[in-house]
This record gives structure tokens, C-alpha cells and sequence, in this order.
């Protein structure tokens, strides 16, 4: 029997991106099927000028969900108040099986929209 052995596409080719797609793609049905609070919003990024697939995630005007998705990561938690003094940025970063991701909120400072 012989095994034939896919070779990887060429690093930027239209071929990676697809791949990279998919990566995303089973990365974010991950995250959506195991992670302890459900995001409002996961987008996939997988631009020509980039090293590669990333997931940006957003939940809605929740930093105890931004912490809770960490903690289930591996994330790393930062948070930065706004210029307007009025909502505050929190936000994940870290990877998931490989793909990079940012999960994030804006917060109205005092619970107000």
C-alpha cells in the first residue's frame, strides 16, 4: 500500500488561506461547543498580509464573560478604561490550538447603555 503525503501549501498562497480557514473554522466550533459562556459575536480573520488564521470574539457588555472565557483558555486578561471615562475596554488574548484569538467588551462604566 502506498500512502501519498499532501504536501503544505506554500506559505501565503491562496491555498494556506483556505487551510487556514478551516483551522479557524473548527477552532471556533471548539470554542462555541466547550466554552463556559456562549460569545455574541466570533469572527474569522485570514488576511493575505497576515501570519495566519485568527479568531476575534465578542461578548456583549460582559467583562465577567471575558474572564471566564480566559480562565477556560488560557487567556490573558487586560482591561483599559475608554478616553471618554465612560466604558472600559476588557480583553483575552492567547491561542487556541494554534490560532491566535482575542476575545473582548466594552463595558458602560456605572452599567448604563
Amino acid at each position: 500500500m502506498t500512502i501519498e503525503i499532501t504536501p503544505a501549501p506554500a506559505p501565503g498562497s491562496e491555498d494556506a488561506r483556505r487551510y487556514g480557514y478551516i483551522a479557524a473554522l473548527s477552532t471556533a466550533e471548539h470554542v462555541v461547543s466547550t466554552s463556559p459562556v456562549v460569545p455574541t459575536e466570533v469572527n474569522i480573520n485570514c488576511t493575505p498580509w497576515s501570519d495566519g488564521p485568527s479568531l476575534r470574539i465578542y461578548f456583549h457588555d460582559s467583562a465577567d464573560d471575558i474572564r471566564a472565557f480566559a480562565e477556560a483558555f488560557s487567556g490573558t486578561v487586560a482591561e483599559e478604561e475608554r478616553p471618554d471615562g465612560e466604558r472600559l475596554h476588557t480583553s483575552a488574548v492567547g491561542s487556541i490550538a494554534g490560532i491566535p484569538f482575542e476575545a473582548w467588551t466594552l463595558v458602560h462604566v456605572g452599567g448604563a447603555e
